[in-house]
């Protein structure tokens, strides 16, 4: 097989970039994932959107079974890498007009090694957040609220050495709705459910 010098240049480019990111290529590929939480006990996927209630707060962190009223389980399909390069991260929220408003808040971070987590399970009241990466922090004031953040080089969430990731609303207002998204380097080879 001959290799020509685009081609080789192409191969080389993300090594140099990111030599984090070199480890997995090639070939690496950008996939997105979107994550609105759903009533517990319903479909990760297809269940009722659950939004939270003005003057609360709730928090949802991956790979997790918390116990604590407030915390609930960040789900992530299979499609999703163990070790995940997140390139940009979304963060969103709504809320009905007409309906009284307050400031909110939106946060989404990556938990090494669960530190945070585990240190208080999954309470903000004696966690250690010194560790934390933060992906994104907003706050909202206006009822239909979007905000991108870009990462380079990638923040790693490392799900294999104990990692979580985070996403908190903090409610001023009603917000009926919540979201966050998340970019990420991939394999071509994992396939999209």
């Amino acid at each position: 097989m001959k290799i020509d010098r685009r081609s080789l240049m192409a191969g080389m480019s993300a090594m140099i970039a990111s030599p984090a990111i070199a480890q997995y290529a090639p070939p690496l590929v950008q996939r997105e994932y979107y994550w609105i939480p759903r009533i517990p006990g319903q479909s990760p996927v297809f269940g009722t959107y659950v939004g939270v209630p003005a003057f609360t707060g709730k928090q949802w962190i991956s790979d997790t079974s918390p116990t604590n009223p407030g915390v609930f389980p960040l789900y992530l399909p299979s499609f999703v890498p163990q070790r995940l390069f997140i390139t940009a991260c979304w963060l969103a929220c709504s809320s009905s007009p007409g309906k009284p408003f307050g400031m909110s808040e939106l946060a989404a971070w990556v938990d090494p090694g669960g530190i945070a987590y585990n240190t208080a399970n999954g309470a903000e009241v004696g966690s250690d957040f010194t560790r934390d990466i933060s992906l994104g922090h907003s706050v909202v004031n206006t009822y239909d609220f979007r905000e991108h953040f870009r990462f380079d080089p990638p923040v790693l969430c490392d799900r294999v050495a104990g990692d979580k990731l985070a996403f908190q609303a903090s409610a001023g207002m009603d917000l009926d709705f919540v979201f966050m998204g998340l970019a990420f380097a991939a394999s071509n080879q994992i396939p999209v459910q």
